[in-house]
């Protein structure tokens, strides 16, 4: 956190914020600087790209370096915040926007956001600023290092035309290493210059970020070029260090991507099978908060539902048959005091997977609206599995907040698919 403290703890043990963010986490702290607030209707699997590399990339051309009409640039490391540089760039009218990179597989995407040509720094044998210089007459008005490399950071500012060059560093560096020049560079008029975040201030440029590409004026679904569940992170990994991807989003859960067969997609809450990014989490929960039906609107025989991807609500569903159900049963007078907010809790329940290690064992939920009464019940895939089943059943008797006395029960789909309400036998009760 800005204050040097941290909001994570492990088994007694502090735990620290990766990159102030910890977005390879479900849940996260952050600075309440830290958050802007964007159009409910943006899809959070793009626009949490909006968070980093493309608007450092987008915003080093157009608030660092003031890229301006019928300049020349040149983009090293044509990676997603190259890519990102390069539409920038094309954005306030550059003439030539050259991409340098060693993997010439990049090329041809780098043309699609802009780039105008190319330059393989392995087809030269001379250095590579050199080359620029020639192939520019002088030099590029604009250089913008995308990599990390100190080497090639020099390479970018002595690519540069002397007297009014502009080189912007953008790619981060290993800790503890420097870079170095000769005075001569800098004193016949080139500029070097840092960016961080492109320039622009989060909580008021983000909403106008994600604002642009709404409105289509900003690229933002051509960067992503794989999208993998959160289990093959380090699949995604390998990928980039192949160079075969510029941006995956990853799903943080089995029920960040879920239907309903009740609402299927209503208002937004969620669609079949779409994958929200990881660090966006926090938004999924608040838009389930203010969208999601309430059960006591509905009508007196209506069944209303949440099920991971691939899950019907049925008993016969392969993951389902061997299972049960946590069953709470309301009176018709706690259809108003406790029906919603008990419907909305297990719901939360299951997006933020409140049931830790045992989470995996939840198929879904339903809420039976009746005449003489309401049912909530939580479903689970085996009801043999009695140490999931059990923590299940205490974790959600304890998120609802039912009083220790009172008793919830657990019943196993095959006693109630032959027999009736009132005479199935609990399996196990908290």
């Amino acid at each position: 956190m800005p204050d040097n403290t941290s909001r994570f703890s492990c088994k007694g043990k502090q735990l620290f914020h990766f990159m102030g963010t910890s977005t390879f986490s479900e849940y996260t702290v952050v600075a309440q600087i830290s958050l802007a607030k964007v159009d409910e209707h943006a899809p959070l699997d793009k626009v949490c790209l909006l968070g980093c590399g493309i608007s450092t990339g987008y915003g080093a051309a157009i608030n660092t370096a003031k890229v301006e009409a019928g300049s020349t640039c040149a983009v090293f490391g044509l990676g997603a915040v190259g890519l990102a540089v390069i539409m920038g760039c094309k954005s306030v009218g550059a003439s030539r926007i050259i991409g340098i990179d060693i993997n010439p597989d990049k090329f041809e995407i780098a043309k699609k956001f802009g780039a105008t040509e190319f330059v393989n720094p392995k087809d030269h044998s001379k250095p590579i600023q050199e080359v620029l210089v020639e192939l520019t007459d002088g030099g590029v008005d604009y250089s913008f290092e995308c990599i990390g490399n100190v080497g090639i950071m020099r390479a970018a500012l002595e690519a540069c035309h002397k007297g009014w060059g502009t080189s912007v560093i953008i790619g981060v560096a290993g800790a503890g290493q420097e870079i170095s020049t000769r005075p001569f560079q800098l004193v016949t008029g080139r500029t070097w210059k840092g960016t961080a975040f492109g320039g622009w201030k989060s909580v008021e440029s983000v909403p106008k970020l994600v604002n642009d590409y709404m409105s289509k004026k900003l690229m933002v679904d051509e960067f992503v070029t794989h999208t993998l569940p959160f289990t093959q992170i380090n699949e995604a990994f390998d990928l980039m260090h192949a160079g075969k991807r510029s941006r995956c989003p990853y799903a943080c859960s089995s029920f960040t991507r879920m239907c309903s067969v009740e609402f299927g997609q209503s208002n937004g809450v969620f669609t079949h099978g779409k994958t929200f990014h990881i660090c966006r989490r926090w938004r999924l929960l608040n838009r389930l908060y203010n969208h999601i039906q309430l059960s006591s609107n509905l009508m007196s025989g209506c069944d209303y539902s949440l099920f991971k991807d691939g899950i019907e609500p049925m008993w016969e569903d392969e993951r389902n048959k061997r299972g049960g159900r946590w069953l709470i049963t309301l009176s018709k007078q706690q259809r108003r005091a406790d029906l919603d907010r008990f419907w909305l809790e297990t719901l939360l329940c299951l997006v933020g997977e409140a049931f830790d290690d045992h989470s995996d064992d939840v198929c879904g939920a339903v809420v039976n609206v009746r005449t003489k009464g309401d049912k909530i019940a939580i479903w689970t895939t085996d009801y043999e599995n009695k140490d999931a089943v059990v923590h299940i059943g205490r974790v959600y008797k304890e998120r609802l907040g039912v009083p220790p006395k009172v008793i919830i029960g657990y019943q196993s789909h095959a006693d109630t698919a032959t027999k009736s309400g009132s005479t199935t036998k609990n399996k196990f009760v908290v």
